[in-house]
């Protein structure tokens, strides 16, 4: 009963953990397209640890929101050298005078009196179009530096950080699912002892009930075992309604519709194999996720200070190319090119920023405070690759601790078999009741829950030594 209650505490935390988790495409096509059909048919469905992880993986809210972000940053990727394109804007208006100019008038309309002309500019504005003036403006624009190398670098970088946390939410997902399917698993075969500990505590009470009828035994007794069955049925009914409330929980983190009853395919036995820690760990390439993930934080941290340093210690181009035509009099005709004028221009030039150079410049205070974060940063993946290596030999170590205890585990197996076997010879035979062939009965029963539990513990270091190392299939037969 205490291995179900440790059972129960262990899932509830392992739920807490669990409500966020999500995935990607599948690698088990048919059996999920065949979970699929069933589910349509039925709200009763068979479940496999492949198709929990390849249902969850497809219809995971969190991976779908890490797939969005990805797509995202692909995106801004594939669109980094729009920074080359130049700015162009487009604009037109009409602008109106207060006053009239005559400052032409004045000063030729005396030359044409003196040469004898009839002609004279007008001294006031002839029409109202003539104090409008049309204007138009077309610009080309571009800003060059080589800082521009190192923003396509950084947005590279990004995109690996998002590959990488992709891959991590994934492989969280498969981890954590697998050691939940497992610990349903478990949970399952503790319910199974507990309700064998049960019938033998029922006829345990119905054996004292007829004792004390017979005169050999006390009321006292009587209502000790009735006590103790009633506790030990209310305890298993608990379970019963602790392990049916954690399936319909699995089935919505899968995904599955509301009301979905899950069983549970499979069971806790495997291959137990001596693993040898040093060989795998020294033939690994990398770490995991997470080291992964920091490493990309350092490439981004490296492409920003090198386009710092670059934008302070190298000069920009400016190319800027305008056409800005004006029409005088909006009552001239405005097909006729000699009414237009253009006061556009082209400039080329090259600038310095030279205040970005000192020491105390915003640009190179900046760059000091990303050396910092990538100084911090190198520490922290040396750390992270310190505490994989030690987590790493701890999960080896309970492995093959486990191995060991599966194996003593077995050998109990075949002891209380073997103290069952004796003991139902002897109720054949007349030297023992009943009670005890169950006693012996539930000893057996026992130590198959706790070769279970060893098995889970066996299991589940595999499975979290695949997600720490990030080790491929098949990884233990090599």
């Amino acid at each position: 009963m205490r291995s179900g209650l440790f059972i129960k505490k262990l899932l509830s935390t392992s739920f807490a953990l669990l409500f966020i988790i999500a995935t990607s495409v599948s690698t088990f096509a048919q059996s999920y397209e065949a979970l699929i059909n069933e589910l349509e048919d039925k709200k009763e469905v068979g479940l496999t640890v492949e198709q929990a992880v390849s249902y969850a993986k497809e219809n995971s809210r969190t991976i779908k929101m890490a797939n969005i972000d990805l797509v995202s940053q692909k995106e801004a990727t594939n669109h980094v050298l729009n920074a080359l394109l130049p700015d162009v804007s487009v604009a037109a208006g009409l602008i109106r005078n207060n006053t009239y100019s005559t400052t032409y008038a004045s000063m030729l309309n005396p030359l044409y009196e003196a040469m004898g002309s009839s002609y004279r500019l007008p001294t006031s504005a002839p029409s109202e179009s003539a104090n409008w003036t049309a204007m138009g403006s077309l610009s080309f624009s571009l800003n060059l530096n080589l800082s521009l190398i190192e923003q396509i670098n950084r947005s590279n970088a990004d995109y690996q950080k998002g590959l990488v946390t992709w891959e991590q939410t994934v492989k969280h997902v498969e981890r954590d699912i697998k050691k939940l399917f497992y610990s349903l698993l478990l949970q399952q075969e503790a319910l199974k002892a507990d309700k064998e500990a049960l019938q033998n505590s029922e006829t345990r009470y119905n054996q004292t009930q007829r004792a004390f009828r017979n005169g050999t035994v006390p009321q006292l007794s009587v209502l000790q075992s009735n006590v103790a069955f009633k506790n030990m049925s209310l305890e298993v009914q608990k379970e019963e309604q602790a392990l049916s409330e954690q399936l319909m929980e699995f089935a919505l983190l899968l995904g599955m519709p509301a009301g979905t009853k899950i069983t549970l395919q499979g069971n806790l036995n495997t291959d137990i194999l001596k693993v040898d820690s040093e060989k795998v760990l020294s033939s690994l390439t990398g770490y995991n996720s997470e080291q992964k993930l920091m490493e990309a934080n350092l490439a981004s941290l490296d492409a920003q200070m090198k386009g710092l340093n670059l934008s302070s210690f190298t000069p920009s181009l400016s190319f800027k190319y305008t056409l800005q035509p004006s029409l005088y009099g909006i009552g001239n005709s405005w097909f006729d090119t000699n009414n237009w004028t253009d006061a556009g221009n082209m400039s080329l030039t090259i600038s310095w920023n030279l205040t970005n150079m000192l020491p105390f410049s915003t640009n190179r205070l900046n760059y000091d405070k990303l050396k910092r974060e990538k100084e911090k940063m190198e520490l922290s993946v040396q750390e992270k690759q310190r505490s994989i290596m030690m987590n790493a030999i701890e999960l080896f170590d309970k492995l093959n601790s486990c191995k060991n205890s599966v194996e003593a585990s077995q050998e109990n197996i075949n002891l209380a078999q073997r103290s069952y076997n004796m003991t139902v010879q002897a109720y054949n035979n007349g030297s023992v009741d009943f009670l005890e062939v169950k006693d012996a009965q539930e000893q057996l029963s026992k130590s198959q829950l706790a070769l279970q539990q060893e098995l889970f513990t066996y299991v589940s270091c595999i499975v979290d030594l695949e997600y720490l190392l990030d080790l491929p299939q098949g990884w233990m037969e090599e």
